[in-house]
């Protein structure tokens, strides 16, 4: 879009500065000159808003379930980017018209020369000004076409809430930075761009009753976790809002519940939630939400050093120790993901309820975690063990030429590390 603005910038310049002549006066740009470079603008901006917002509702379907009518959506786009491109060129030539109108009254009064003239109609119609514009309103255009995809779900009975999202680099700009993560009503209620430039955009949540998510057809069947214990699956999941963690911790006693509430974790120092005495309820620990996240990060990247024979040969060992004999290897790969896949979402859970923002580094392995793919993710990236230190805790390898005196002081070493596992036997 900056690419498509600078060239009819330098077509409306060229055309003003031909106008003008060498000896400038506002009276030649007639009306019929502003009707001539407001149709330049016209023809090269509406189709590209009409993409970019029929582009960012179209990414909307890979994240939720239910379908649109498409003629809809392109009916809202063509009607969106008329009314947008009219309003948008209309700013754009009436701010060069009061610009020329300056200049030329400057070069007049001897304020400024032809040339001064002619390099400040340069800067009004030059590459800084198409950035700006096109990251304003391609900001802008995404923004409504997502909106208008968000809103023709609602009349399916599809409730969604927008979320804001900013760049989350070294230029958010102190106006967006504080919107980041939070919901519409909760401090910010118009869609981007804040000002111009903004470079943010929106994500839609699913809103069901009480922010609770239970998912359809949950089994109740125990899962039989490394630690030997029989645990009932968990009775929902948590929302979003400590109200909501609160009402599923009350409810449920499955995994999740005690990977949130730290109950098979030894590492108490650094528990996800804490008990709030006087209200009797749990409340986010921020910075060992980050402590856990990084923490999962350093050891996933430093997994690779032992191999998977070596890693499922130890769970069985677990396993045994807890009166449970299990050899087939894809139910031992299994319940180590389903291990990871707990600790995991327990950290993304207290994170978003805690407002916590997780790197994305962090955010993508949790996310890999939680959907049962640990063992696959951390022992075949290639980046896994380079340019990062080991966690302080890890020592040792999965070497299989060691004696079995050290082996078994690895796998001592790491059951330290996964305190979630029983530390019986």
């Amino acid at each position: 879009m900056a690419r498509v603005i600078g060239k009819v910038n330098k077509e409306a310049q060229e055309r003003i500065a031909e106008i003008l002549g060498d000896t400038p006066s506002v009276d030649k740009l007639t009306p019929d000159t502003w009707r001539e470079i407001e149709g330049m603008y016209d023809r090269a901006l509406l189709p590209q808003l009409e993409t970019v917002f029929h582009d960012a509702a179209d990414a909307m379907v890979d994240s939720t379930s239910a379908g649109i009518e498409w003629d809809l959506i392109n009916k809202r786009a063509a009607d969106w980017a008329r009314t947008a491109t009219n309003d948008l060129v209309r700013g754009i030539t009436d701010n060069s018209r009061q610009v020329i109108q300056t200049s030329v009254s400057d070069f007049y009064n001897d304020r400024l020369t032809l040339g001064d003239l002619q390099a400040r109609l340069a800067r009004t119609f030059g590459v800084r000004r198409a950035e700006s514009i096109a990251i304003t309103e391609t900001t802008r255009a995404a923004a409504q076409g997502e909106r208008a995809y968000a809103e023709e779900l609602r009349k399916q009975g599809v409730e969604l809430v927008a979320v804001w999202n900013t760049a989350n680099d070294s230029r958010t700009c102190s106006i967006c930075g504080p919107r980041d993560g939070k919901k519409q009503g909760d401090g910010w209620e118009d869609l981007p761009p804040a000002h111009p430039r903004c470079r943010c955009g929106i994500s839609y949540v699913t809103v069901l009753p009480d922010d609770i998510q239970t998912p359809t057809g949950t089994s109740n069947a125990p899962v039989v976790m490394p630690y030997g214990a029989d645990i009932p699956a968990d009775t929902g999941t948590p929302g979003r809002t400590a109200d909501s963690l609160n009402v599923f911790l009350d409810q449920s006693e499955g995994a999740l519940a005690r990977a949130l509430k730290g109950i098979d974790d030894d590492d108490f120092e650094h528990a996800l939630l804490n008990i709030n005495f006087d209200t009797d309820k749990w409340e986010v620990n921020k910075e060992n939400v980050k402590y856990q996240a990084d923490v999962f990060l350093n050891e996933s990247r430093y997994m690779v050093n032992y191999n998977k024979s070596y890693l499922l040969d130890m769970v069985q060992e677990r396993l045994n120790a807890s009166g449970l004999s299990i050899t087939d290897p894809f139910e031992l790969e299994s319940i180590y993901n389903r291990d990871y896949a707990y600790k995991a979402k327990a950290i993304l859970s207290a994170a978003d309820v805690g407002g916590v923002r997780l790197t994305d580094a962090q955010r993508r392995r949790l996310n890999e975690a939680a959907d049962n793919g640990y063992l696959n993710m951390v022992l075949t990236e290639k980046n896994n063990r380079t340019k990062y230190s080991a966690p302080e805790k890890m020592r040792g390898s999965g070497d299989y030429s060691a004696s079995a005196s050290a082996r078994r002081e690895k796998r001592e070493n790491f059951l330290e590390i996964l305190g979630r596992l029983d530390q019986g036997g």
